[in-house]
């Protein structure tokens, strides 16, 4: 999928920091039924603007007292995204379900991290809600953050090794 997202700080490149990443911890997250952490988790002052990485829809507004806390999950043309860890009461007043942000647009205030999911719709546009790939359908982020980060392009799949041929 050809994606390239926004940041969800308002930070320069050479400000981002990333503190957790996609299936880090198997250890930690096995307990929770996944393979590791379902997100990326992103350097964010308390109260810092955490902002849309693309035009969505409202789709759920609450807090989480399990662990992510106040968490925004927004719907767009190819998937989810989830903002978590957010101050109470910290999400504009105007929001409501089915309320259009525009990329850019304030989501909420961090609390002492971002953590930031995605979750891709498949070939034929249904949401994988379940725990199939370990990580509760959640797809790691990264790839689609790399420019708005300044991290370089990643590298093209390595070619498979060839056998060499026996001698007959």
């Amino acid at each position: 999928m050809n994606l390239n997202l926004c940041s969800p700080l308002r930070r320069s490149p050479a400000e981002m920091r990333i503190i957790r990443c996609f299936g880090e911890q198997p250890k930690r997250y096995s307990e929770l039924g996944m393979r590791g952490h379902n997100g990326l988790d992103l350097e964010a002052e308390e109260g810092e603007l955490v902002v849309a990485v693309d035009d969505g829809e409202v789709v759920e507004v609450r807090v989480d007292r399990a662990g992510y806390g106040l968490t925004v999950k927004l719907a767009h043309a190819w998937g989810e995204s989830r903002y978590a860890h957010g101050l109470k009461l910290s999400v504009p007043i105007d929001f409501h379900m089915g309320h259009v942000v525009h990329a850019g647009e304030r989501v909420m205030l961090a609390g002492s991290h971002l953590h930031f999911a995605v979750r891709l719709r498949k070939a034929h546009g249904s949401l994988d809600t379940t725990n199939a790939n370990g990580f509760l359908g959640w797809d790691d982020p990264l790839p689609f953050l790399r420019e708005a980060l300044g991290l370089p392009a990643a590298p093209p799949p390595a070619a498979p090794a060839s056998k060499a041929k026996k001698a007959a």
